[in-house]
């Protein structure tokens, strides 16, 4: 569910001296490339190289934006996607699509106007548009006509960090890591329980429906920290694995527009019926589910299967996940709610299961039970209107 290692390895991928990725022979090479001034792409344009097989859902969520000053709140106006090492039409079946949301959550950046034909993912070409801040870029390839299929359901991404750092003003490590890194982030509070001074986010996809038990996810035994899992091998995440729980400073409930699934998949799916933005959907105008929240339930026990027996609860209203409004944002964009601990250990937006808010860091979790339901019928203190997004990142509305 986290970031591939292979698309976390090229993330670093190059421009002005920096290494090339590599990519094995049968595998498509996608560039990509950010400018604010322009075509001209003088002005120290940003460059990323991504790996593709074939069915390869490789998001660059994390974009090494932790210290990276060519990337954290610039504001582009020119994109420049291009593909090379493939075959005969194979170009015609590598997408990407851009977001200003975190993590490449809600609705994608539109180069087209956003109307019926613009479905907010491109092939490769050239594509100016007004200034704004990107936040993710989310290059694929599908091969064949039919090659995206929907999946009935809401397409939702619960993302979960070790920690928030009030300097920054956002989860942190931001960027995933295996922690194996010599220089790697170092978690405050980890070593003394777990024996470990390092935890990296990870995250669950879902496509759901509404008023069904949506999906309750065994955390703990697939944790992964930037693809690399219990069986990689990685002592830091055996570590968390062998101590039955993960540590949760920080959580992010969003919709997911982007492919969802892969060739495990039978038949492989693309999308999310009810989130795309092109259709009638979840998060239109006139949808009936203006007063559903999206709800997660935290538990220590991987095995729960009682939706009433929990530890804590994230709970995401409409606006938020949906067309929230913040100043100087636009009518649509899906920014998400954000829970976050405090420094006195007590946290923002999220609640106990005796509706009170919820003091302890971290979270330890090893169960994450998600589902869509009336708001009144979780505790009744949503997330309203895009209160919890993440202050360090203010989209630039031309």
């Amino acid at each position: 569910m986290g970031l591939h290692l292979r698309a976390l390895s090229l993330l670093v991928a190059a421009f002005l001296g920096r290494a090339a990725a590599t990519c094995p022979d049968n595998e498509i090479v996608a560039k990509v490339t950010l400018c604010d001034d322009g075509a001209l792409c003088n002005n120290d344009p940003l460059y990323r190289e991504y790996c593709l097989g074939q069915y390869e859902d490789t998001p660059g969520n994390i974009f090494d934006s932790d210290g990276d000053a060519s990337w954290y709140g610039r504001t582009f106006n020119f994109l420049k996607f291009e593909v090379d090492n493939y075959a005969t039409g194979q170009d015609q079946h590598c997408y990407l699509s851009m977001f200003q949301a975190e993590y490449c959550t809600g609705f994608p950046h539109f180069l087209k106007g956003g109307g019926p034909s613009d479905g907010g993912f491109y092939t490769p070409g050239t594509f100016p548009f007004p200034d704004s801040q990107i936040s993710c870029l989310h290059p694929y390839y599908w091969p064949g006509a039919d090659a995206r299929p929907q999946k009935e359901g809401v397409g939702v991404k619960l993302t979960l960090w070790p920690a928030w750092s009030d300097e920054t003003g956002r989860p942190y490590p931001y960027d995933q890591t295996t922690c194996t890194d010599k220089n790697h982030p170092i978690v405050d509070g980890m070593q003394d329980y777990y024996g470990v001074d390092c935890a990296s986010g990870d995250d669950g996809i879902y496509c759901m429906q509404p008023d069904t038990d949506g999906a309750n996810d065994a955390f703990i035994s697939r944790l992964d920290f930037a693809g690399d899992t219990y069986n990689t091998p990685n002592s830091f995440v055996q570590a968390y694995v062998d101590k039955g729980n993960y540590p949760v400073g920080a959580i992010l409930i969003n919709t997911f527009f982007s492919v969802h699934g892969g060739e495990e998949d039978k038949p492989p799916y693309g999308w999310c019926s009810e989130t795309q933005p092109w259709t009638p959907g979840f998060c239109n105008d006139d949808s009936v589910y203006t007063d559903y929240c999206i709800v997660t339930r935290f538990s220590a026990d991987p095995t729960n299967t009682q939706w009433e027996i929990y530890d804590a609860e994230a709970s995401a209203d409409w606006n938020s996940v949906c067309s929230s409004q913040p100043a100087g944002r636009p009518s649509v964009g899906a920014w998400g709610a954000m829970f976050h601990a405090n420094d006195d250990g007590c946290w923002t937006n999220l609640r106990a299961n005796d509706g009170s808010i919820y003091c302890g860091y971290p979270l330890r979790i090893a169960n994450a039970w998600t589902k869509i339901i009336p708001c009144n019928q979780g505790f009744a203190n949503p997330v309203i209107l895009g209160s919890g997004k993440l202050a360090a990142r203010q989209p630039v509305i031309p």
